[in-house]
Formats: C-alpha cells, sequence, structure tokens
C-alpha cells in the first residue's frame, strides 16, 4: 500500500502546473523591457517600459551635471540594468547614487 500512495503522490505533483509568481503578495511579476536608442543628446540613452507602458525615459546620464548621453550603448543598458534592479526591489522613485553610477560604469 505505500508503494502505491507514494506513486499517486509522485503523479500528482507532476501534473500540477508550477506557479510563477515572484512576487510575495501572489501577483505575477511585471514584464520590464529596456530599450535602448540613440539620445537627443549624444550618445545613447534608454527606456525602461513595464507591461507595455513606458515607465523611465533616460535619454542622458542621470546625476551629473548637464545633458549628456551614455558613451555606448553597454554603458546604457548596465545602468538600466540597475534601475530595473530597484523597481523590481520596489525601491520607487528607483533614485541611483553618484557611488552606484560610478562603479557600474566602471565594472562592466
Amino acid at each position: 500500500m505505500p508503494r502505491y500512495l507514494l506513486f499517486f503522490l509522485v503523479i500528482c505533483s507532476c501534473s500540477v502546473s508550477p506557479q510563477h509568481n515572484d512576487l510575495s503578495d501572489g501577483r505575477p511579476s511585471p514584464n520590464i523591457k529596456i530599450v535602448v536608442s540613440k539620445s537627443e543628446y549624444g550618445g545613447f540613452g534608454y527606456d525602461i517600459e513595464m507591461n507595455g507602458k513606458l515607465l523611465v525615459h533616460q535619454p542622458n546620464v542621470p546625476i551629473i551635471a548637464g545633458h549628456r548621453g551614455f558613451a555606448t550603448e553597454q554603458e546604457a543598458k548596465n545602468i538600466a540594468a540597475l534601475v530595473v534592479l530597484k523597481i523590481k526591489n520596489n525601491e520607487m522613485p528607483p533614485t541611483l547614487t553618484s557611488v552606484e553610477l560610478a562603479e557600474c560604469l566602471k565594472s562592466k
């Protein structure tokens, strides 16, 4: 009898579809997308879209004085990824510090 019970439990556990909820309150994770493009200030900027809607438009390097785009697409992607991480950790607004900016730009 225990064999049949074990077999039944294995079959039932395999037939249950996994939940893809990353949020602790049971809501599904938002679909977040990074779009890097040429900036009107020269260089590159990024947009962050959540569930198909524009959440962040960053045409220039944040924190520094003046308007200047990122030197490379990769720099824009790296900073955008850090902002997405902050959004996923519910840090709203997803503000960057000058230390975070410098570390992210030099480390990648």
